[in-house]
């Protein structure tokens, strides 16, 4: 389940304004998965997109919470620098005794302080947002509680349910809380590259864009597609990321060379350079914790695994899997990539694997090709305690565009959950066949080996017909509320705007959204 995507942006710096998306397939990866639940809003309520009793979907549980969060933010911009750095320094002095006991807690994760670290992450942001100069204070304390965690969670059953959700709580709503801060004092607020302190390793480097990378490293990117929103965001436990792929470098030459899956070519060798500089809102580079058992006891063994996956990509080439069957290797989606690497070397990532099963989604997902529901998702592994972050690069003028993708999608699914499909008309069915027809003998065919016409017809109609519409709506209200409220729209008002914008467009998205009837 990857997609790195493509649409509006150029590469990681790039400020370039939407554009019409075009083509059958469009030049980057398509969906696999789709949107499940909401996303967080810092300010504002959290909900979940209804979901079948007995799922697994995620829901933050803290109504009362982010009710005050925005009243707590517009408070804070009026008052002076000094009393609201005071209150912010003061909550950050109340999370160290949480943050202590997480430091000392063994198998039994303490779930207790866990639960109370949230609360005071969202505060914190809602506090520094109000004014710049609180993020240089904001962010290396968010990064240090997200490290803490991961740190301890070593020690606890990651694959117990609640154990995830926990951890989940912390990092994601801490890294989620700690954007939104950021986007609500504009793009020279949010510095394009992020580094961790320094992480030991003893595999071959290099240095790529400000970062020293290392042979074994993962490559967590966001592609600026719709499609790659819908990957990251349609899951139980929303993420941030897309698409995972692997670094090799040369120990001989320092060359970097990113081994990945994608749809249109499956097993790929992409120099890292051309990897980075392609259509991505953020790249974040993780690392083996160099405390993992194999690490220690080899601490060679992440450049032999890269290694064997490059040779294995360049002799054999496997396929892409579209049917997401992970345990069998002979096809591979981007993330068996990582996964059987590092199996054979005795490391098991995507300990805790989500199944999908809400009924829009799956009925969707379906129609795309995937058969099996139980997936490695990218975004999962940024919640891994065997990994630890290295360094993240971010598009700053394309989170906020990537805000209004996920609005606009998690609206969409909505209405899948109550039966909107997607579709196309009739008409353009000849036309695909003739061109599945005429390319399939060729190494890059217009429709990829292993996608039917109809599911490629279904995501030209997302990517050219109905997201770009729905983008634009949602973006001019999105301006409208700045205009009226003096600040950026939180993510729970995008919703809304979004769901508006799909009810007032809807009748004219036919045929290729068709909504169910209104009740």
């Amino acid at each position: 389940m990857c997609g790195d995507g493509s649409g509006r942006h150029g590469g990681l710096a790039s400020t370039s304004l939407p554009e019409v998306l075009r083509g059958w397939w469009g030049p980057h990866r398509i969906l696999s998965a789709l949107l499940a639940t909401t996303v967080l809003a810092l300010f504002t309520p959290l909900v979940a997109i209804a979901a079948p009793t007995g799922t697994d979907n995620f829901t933050w549980q803290r109504d009362e919470l982010f009710k005050e969060l925005e009243a707590v933010f517009v408070a804070a911009r009026e008052q002076p620098l000094e009393q609201v750095r005071a209150e912010l320094g003061g909550l950050i002095t109340s999370a160290e005794p949480l943050l202590a006991a997480v430091v000392r807690s063994g198998p039994n994760p303490p779930l207790d302080p866990l639960s109370q670290l949230e609360p005071l992450l969202f505060q914190g942001a809602a506090l520094a947002a109000s004014h710049p100069q609180l993020l240089a204070t904001l962010q290396p304390w968010v990064e240090r509680c997200r490290e803490v965690v991961l740190t301890a969670a070593m020690r606890w059953p990651v694959d117990d349910p609640g154990v995830h959700a926990a951890i989940y709580r912390v990092v994601y709503g801490g890294r989620t809380a700690l954007e939104e801060a950021l986007i609500q004092n504009g793009t020279a607020a949010l510095p394009p590259l992020w580094l961790a302190p320094p992480v030991t390793s003893e595999t071959p480097s290099m240095v790529v864009e400000g970062v020293e990378v290392h042979s074994g490293d993962l490559l967590l990117s966001r592609g600026d597609a719709p499609t790659s929103a819908l990957i990251a965001r349609g899951v139980p436990f929303p993420g941030n990321f897309s698409h995972v792929a692997m670094l090799h470098v040369d120990p001989a030459t320092h060359v970097g060379t990113v081994i990945e899956s994608l749809i249109e070519t499956g097993g790929t060798l992409t120099p890292v350079e051309t990897f980075l500089a392609g259509r991505k809102l953020r790249v974040m580079v993780l690392r083996p914790r160099p405390g993992l058992p194999a690490v220690a006891a080899d601490p060679l063994m992440p450049h032999r695994v890269a290694s064997a996956m490059l040779e294995r990509v360049k002799g054999h080439h496997p396929g892409y899997d579209f049917g997401h069957w992970w345990q069998d290797d002979t096809r591979m989606f981007c993330s068996e990539v990582p996964y059987h690497a590092y199996r054979s070397g005795g490391v098991e990532l995507w300990r805790w694997r989500q199944t999908l099963s809400s009924p829009g989604l799956v009925r969707w997902m379906r129609d795309m090709g995937v058969e099996n529901f139980t997936m490695l998702l990218p975004s999962d592994l940024e919640y891994d305690p065997q990994l630890v972050t290295v360094a993240e690069w971010r598009n700053p003028a394309g989170l906020w565009q990537d805000r209004i993708d996920n609005a606009v999608l998690d609206a969409l699914l909505e209405q899948a959950e109550a039966g909107a499909r997607l579709d196309f008309s009739p008409w353009l069915l000849p036309a695909g066949w003739a061109t599945k027809g005429l390319t399939v003998w060729q190494k890059h065919p217009a429709i990829p080996h292993g996608l039917t016409v109809d599911a490629a017809l279904r995501v030209r109609a997302l990517k050219s017909a109905v997201y770009p519409r729905l983008f634009a709506a949602v973006e001019e209200d999105a301006v409208a509320f700045r205009r009226d409220h003096g600040y950026q729209a939180p993510y729970w008002s995008l919703l809304e705007i979004a769901r508006v914008a799909v009810r007032r467009l809807g009748p004219d998205l036919k045929p290729h959204l068709v909504l169910p009837p209104r009740r």
